[in-house]
């Protein structure tokens, strides 16, 4: 309705610039209204009013009227005519008298009538100086943009005065609206201040320009139903506060099934508790169990696997039938004994299965070549069109490609950081082992029908490692000891390289320091050589896997349906609520497909060195942990696991754990979890920061080489899409059933299409921007003036406005996160730095300015790494490990968190026999 409007009423030379304006200040007030909640009625109001206005635009006649030639001249006869002009001289009398009724009426101090009166009367007030800023705005706009064939204008005294008044109402309708997002919510304040805006600004049109002189009596009739509507529907929309709704499968509505137990003694759940259950129900996180059965195959008794089995029951020789254990050949939770298929599909034999012969070498040549020639084909296309003569087709083509990576890496990220911000937030104030007691008191809450007491579920983490200091894998260590379940359900595994110098005797170290603190701890050594590895992460983490499932689980007699494994990186800091929050989504799941088909991802920031990173490395870490933020808290959003992660047992022992000659050992299990799944795997966010060291090395050049090394190991992910499309054949080959195949074929579409994006964003965006610039350089020069006024050149400028104005805003997201783990991040004794952070608006405009003027620099080093890995992983997917230099603190004392956390471990040793520590090597 608004670019309609603009399109309308503005001259054509303005409507460009209108719509960014526009734009641009619409693009705040969305940033606050993306996380709040709507009822019905909210909705059905807000569509009314925005329908209705733009039905009130369309009653309008299009055209301006006017005897001369040009559009100034016009403008300065109305003018001097204004005096005769008796309507528009009403308009601003009755304009001035409900300023003042508004004004007055906020005066009002009596608390009973404030706020509710306030509620309307603030929004008019808004609507009537935004409506005489807009007014304003446009003549000016016409004024200047004709003022180079007309000098003479800015003689005028009328110029003089609408410049004034302009500058004098922009700002006050900035503080009115302001004041107004602050005090209400912008699902409430938006429509209730559009609407009279709107209103009012085509009653100007109508009695300035005299546009009632090409209306009939239908269009007035039309005009004034749809003002009305418009302006009356506001009042359906609920002006309160609304930003936490009561959960979906509410607590306090349960009755108590016991005599004993009285509903006024039920514990009811504090408005924190009510905001982290309303945020899992909204990820589809918490859920009554499902009543029908679920095998380990995961899509019920009578399903076949995803690939693998054969049309009379048995298994291709191809694919593992499971480990004959009960756990594999009935069902869970004390259902009948059933007859069922192996549990997940063997991806890695799906791949033999396709590659045979000649066709199969063939496809495996497609599929390492395509994502390289997507990569080459998009700055490509717009070129050639150009050079063909086709420069509107190559400017629609860059002005679409420019939309989505405005969206997705821009206003996305900008809008939902904060959303994820917010529910880390209300995550960080529960106990979440005492809020999973309390619910249990509810007889019909997921929490009291949950298949395990909370004490039953076990965590192993395993900690990846090789060449790393060992203060910083004692504070990662540290931060897990930290949490309150740690020394009675969590496990400690040390996933140990038998080709690091003297790692036996420093893992020793480690449990006998810290060990007391967990139920175990214990090392794993994974040794070199073996073949068909690649020396990292994935297969130190592999080897490690395999020592549990087939060695320690067993031999301490575990439950596998009770086991969650966590990998982590060797700096990585938990929250200490993250593991009893694990525990509590992993009880709460809607029923057993979902619990034991999930992944789950804690936010990761890369802020633990904040102070000491300089601007080209805090920018990738700004951009990488807020992109990560902003996927996990938009519920409909597409997520990979990254860095640290949680899987079920079950999951990862079914899929035969991590591969291990993928470098990108985080996406891969993604991908092959969700391939195996045929699509049903499932990230599920859990918003508990964990945080991380960026790179970090002696000096500034080593700091930067060192994240140059980062981002070209980050780049080489590239290689997990042609994992990904390597298996999907295979996989969607294996599925029966038409609406399956569809279904799977939808998820991974979405799947293909973030990863490839991500890569390809990331690579041509310091291509696409120029030749954007040179078709424009192009029309310019060539006077194509006209064009300029299109609706594409117009969408494109809309697009670019939008991602200036993204970047700036994520950016102050990210001084409020730092702001919200200040307390976990390390200290600095550089007291500008100190200075800088301390006051958020200084902080802002500080990251702002060096990550503004860094950028250029860092998306042309990160479009140079992406083209550097697509060319590596045409020819391979075996990539050597290198890992990121972290800070040393070998010689340095443990922050203040860690510090409280080793006292506490030392107290405990003296409780505690130490033989109980399991120290046990591979």
């Amino acid at each position: 309705a608004l670019y309609v409007l603009a399109l309308t009423f503005a001259p054509e030379t303005t409507v460009a610039a209108l719509g960014s304006v526009q734009v641009m200040a619409n693009v705040p007030l969305a940033y606050g209204l993306v996380h709040e909640r709507f009822s019905p009625g909210d909705l059905l109001a807000t569509a009314v009013c925005a329908l209705s206005m733009s039905a009130a635009v369309f009653a309008m006649p299009r055209n301006l009227p006017g005897t001369h030639e040009g559009a100034v001249e016009e403008f300065i006869q109305f003018s001097f005519d204004m005096t005769n002009n008796y309507g528009f001289l009403c308009y601003v009398i009755v304009w001035t008298v409900v300023v003042l009724i508004c004004a007055n009426a906020n005066l009002v101090v009596r608390s009973t009538v404030k706020r509710p009166l306030r509620a309307f009367t603030e929004p008019i007030l808004a609507g009537a100086f935004l409506a005489a800023f807009s007014f304003l705005v446009k003549l000016f706009g016409t004024l200047f943009y004709n003022s180079d064939r007309h000098p003479d204008v800015w003689n005028h005294r009328s110029t003089h005065w609408i410049t004034g008044s302009m500058l004098l109402f922009g700002l006050i309708s900035l503080v009115i609206v302001l004041h107004g997002i602050r005090h209400f919510d912008c699902r409430f304040f938006v429509p209730a201040t559009f609407a009279p805006t709107t209103v009012l600004m085509i009653v100007q049109g109508l009695l300035f320009f005299r546009e009632y002189e090409g209306m009939n009596f239908v269009h007035v009739l039309c005009f004034t139903t749809a003002c009305c509507l418009s302006v009356s529907s506001v009042f359906f929309i609920s002006w309160e506060r609304n930003t936490v709704h009561r959960p979906a499968i509410s607590v306090a509505g349960f009755d108590p099934d016991t005599p004993s137990a009285s509903a006024r003694h039920m514990p009811e759940p504090t408005a924190e508790e009510t905001a982290v259950l309303t945020i899992m129900e909204e990820h589809g996180a918490r859920g009554i169990e499902e009543p029908s059965g679920w095998t380990l195959d995961g899509f019920g008794t009578a399903a076949r696997t995803p690939v693998g089995s054969r049309g009379d029951g048995s298994s291709s020789d191809e694919y593992s039938s499971g480990d004959g254990n009960s756990d594999t050949d009935s069902e869970l939770f004390g259902h009948s004994r059933v007859d069922v298929q192996p549990p997940y599909a063997d991806v890695e034999a799906a791949r033999r299965w396709l590659v045979r012969g000649r066709a199969g070498a063939f496809f495996q040549f497609l599929v390492r070549l395509h994502p390289v020639v997507i990569f080459a084909l998009t700055p490509t296309v717009p070129i050639v069109l150009f050079k063909m003569g086709y420069a509107w087709q190559a400017f629609m083509f860059l002005t679409v490609y420019c939309g989505y990576c405005t969206w997705k890496f821009g206003l996305h990220i900008a809008l939902f950081s904060n959303v994820g911000r917010m529910k880390v937030k209300a995550y960080s104030c529960v106990d979440f082992e005492q809020m999973f007691r309390k619910l249990t008191a509810y007889p019909e809450s997921p929490e009291a029908l949950a298949p395990f007491q909370f004490e039953d579920v076990l965590h192993f983490v395993i900690l990846t490692n090789y060449k790393e200091d060992v203060q910083i894998m004692k504070e990662a260590i540290l931060s897990v000891g930290e949490s309150k379940i740690a020394k009675r359900q969590i496990a400690m595994v040390l996933a140990c390289e038998e080709r690091e110098d003297d790692i036996d005797a420093k893992a020793k170290q480690l449990i006998e320091e810290v060990g007391p603190m967990f139920r175990h701890m214990l090392y794993t050594m994974h040794p070199p050589g073996i073949p068909g590895e690649v020396p990292g992460k994935s297969a130190n983490c592999r080897w490690a896997a395999k020592r549990l499932f087939e060695d320690h689980i067993p031999g301490y007699g575990y439950d596998m349906k009770r086991v969650v494994v966590t990998v982590m990186d060797a700096d990585s800091e938990f929250h200490p609520e993250y593991f009893a929050a694990l525990t509590y989504q992993f009880l709460s799941a809607p029923g057993a497909a979902s619990r034991y088909n999930a992944i789950w991802q804690a936010p990761i920031l890369h802020y633990k060195n904040y102070h000491s990173q300089p601007a080209v490395v805090r920018t990738g870490s700004l951009l990488t942990s807020q992109h990560e933020l902003a996927s996990l808290a938009d519920p409909r959003g597409t997520r990979m696991p990254y860095s640290t992660y949680s899987i079920s047992g079950i999951l990862a022992k079914a899929v035969d754990g991590w591969d291990p000659d993928w470098i990108s050992e985080d996406w891969h299990m993604g991908m092959k979890c969700f391939l195996a799944t045929a699509g049903r795997s499932r990230i599920q966010p859990i918003f508990l920061g964990v945080m991380n060291y960026a790179p970090e090395g002696t000096s500034y050049m080593e700091t930067v080489k060192a994240r140059w090394v980062q981002a070209k190991r980050h780049a080489l992910g590239f290689s997990e899409i042609v994992f990904f499309s390597d298996h999907f054949p295979r996989v969607l080959m294996s599925i029966e059933g038409s609406r399956k195949r569809a279904l799977f074929c939808w998820r991974a579409f979405f799947l293909w299409t973030k990863c490839m994006l991500i890569h390809l964003t990331m690579a041509t965006m310091f291509v696409i921007g120029p030749i954007a610039a040179l078709i424009i350089a192009d029309f310019l020069r060539h006077k194509i003036l006209e064009d300029v006024n299109s609706w594409t050149f117009l969408t494109y400028l809309v697009v670019q406005s939008t991602a200036a104005v993204s970047p700036v805003i994520f950016m102050f997201t990210n001084v409020l996160l730092y702001e919200l783990t200040k307390s976990r991040i390390d200290s600095t004794p550089d007291r500008l730095v100190t200075g800088l952070t301390r006051y958020r608006w200084i902080h802002f405009l500080w990251v702002v300015v060096t990550c503004v003027a860094i950028m250029p620099f860092f998306f042309f080093a990160g479009g140079l790494a992406e083209w550097i890995a697509a060319f590596k992983v045409a020819r391979t997917h075996k990539f050597s490990h290198d890992v990121a230099m972290k800070p040393n603190l070998s010689n340095q004392s443990l922050v203040s968190g860690g510090a409280v956390a080793a006292e506490s471990a030392g107290n405990a040793s003296g409780k505690r026999d130490l033989k109980t520590t399991a120290v046990m090597g591979a």
